[in-house]
């Protein structure tokens, strides 16, 4: 696919977030992307290749959407191993 496609569908992911339609999962690096009215919460596997973060408008008000960032939230809080630095279970506004 060629890059401009890509950045195409990011703008567009980026702006139904922005919206309040939905929510995706992202790269951790595509936080600094993210605008300014859009969450994100980190969450991981012990078995990640890549640091991963969900990311949604901050109002939740949405029912299927507040069970969703429940559930990373609560998948988050599960210890995969001993790291002194990682805060997973809070909410981080990752953006600069």
């Amino acid at each position: 696919m060629p890059d401009a496609q890509r950045r195409g569908c990011f703008a567009v992911i980026l702006g139904l977030l922005d919206s309040g339609i939905g929510i995706t999962v992202l790269l951790e690096y595509s936080v600094v992307s993210l605008p300014p009215n859009v969450s994100a919460l980190p969450f991981s596997d012990t078995n990640k290749k890549f640091q991963t973060v969900a990311a949604w408008k901050k109002d939740r008000t949405h029912g299927a959407k507040r069970l969703f960032v429940d559930f990373i939230r609560r998948m988050s809080e599960k210890p995969a191993s001993p790291n002194p630095t990682d805060t997973r279970a809070e909410d981080r506004d990752l953006t600069p």
